[in-house]
């Protein structure tokens, strides 16, 4: 059993783990990188004497050109890290940075860079993705960052962060990711009139509401659920045609009138 386990994980670990490849021009994902990420395989193209390198991220595109010489191009595919480095010049040697995850608050994280060569580089480039996703989010930083963020991220999603530095276009070696999930935000739930309802709701952002009828002094709920992000807990009194009703939004599980203002 425990082998088995252990083979899933290495299936698991081999589909999402992304590739990296030597790029060049457009084929690299931002001018900044000489490196791009790829779901397939690395290329190495070459047309009437001019070569490219970059990344194959469509299984298609894979199945047709890999490692096949047509009259005015010769595809060359490979399927390791940095496996198309071929022909291309060595890396001047560039220490990895290191990271560390500072904060991880609801939909942001913050990470902090520790290097001892800022001096020697013209700064550096965060990446941020899921893994088995082809989209990525990148951001570049100047060489005196000492932490960066990534804001508005999904909720119960694990994300990748790692980190390189730069001088010019070349790139030094990934640092060491960071994997961080997070958490899946619920509220208390209730509709009126609706029988044998859920009691919690798993929600899309960090914010519940709660809606009231107001007659004199009593409060009649009428409802609870999920909101946007909410970062203070407040309620208002409203005028629904000719009754009153209160409304709050709350940035805990269970919003109650108590934020009355």
């Amino acid at each position: 059993m425990k082998l088995f386990s252990l083979a899933l994980f290495l299936v698991w670990l081999k589909k999402v783990t992304p590739l990296h490849c030597r790029c060049s021009g457009a084929a690299c994902d931002i001018p900044l990188l000489d490196t791009c990420h790829a779901a397939r395989s690395c290329f190495t193209e070459t047309i009437a004497g001019n070569t490219t390198y970059g990344c194959i991220r469509s299984p298609a595109i894979e199945k047709v050109f890999c490692n096949r010489t047509y009259k005015i191009m010769t595809l060359k595919c490979c399927s390791t890290d940095l496996c198309n480095s071929n022909g291309l010049p060595s890396k001047p040697s560039l220490r990895a940075p290191t990271i560390k995850l500072a904060k991880l608050v609801k939909r942001t994280v913050v990470v902090s860079i520790k290097d001892t060569q800022r001096s020697k580089i013209d700064g550096y480039v965060a990446t941020i993705y899921t893994p088995g996703e082809q989209t990525r989010n990148y951001q570049i930083l100047k060489p005196s960052t000492r932490s960066f963020t990534f804001d508005y991220l999904f909720v119960n999603t694990t994300y990748v962060i790692e980190v390189v530095s730069h001088k010019g276009s070349i790139t030094s070696e990934r640092s060491k990711a960071i994997t961080i999930t997070t958490e899946t935000p619920e509220c208390d739930y209730y509709k009126k009139g609706e029988v044998n309802g859920k009691k919690r709701k798993s929600c899309t952002s960090f914010g519940c509401y709660s809606t009231w009828a107001k007659n004199g002094t009593n409060l009649e709920l009428l409802g609870r659920g999920c909101w946007n992000d909410v970062s203070v807990s407040k309620c208002h009194l409203v005028k629904v045609r000719n009754s009153l009703a209160v409304i709050c939004t709350c940035n805990k599980k269970r919003c109650t009138p108590k934020y009355l203002h």
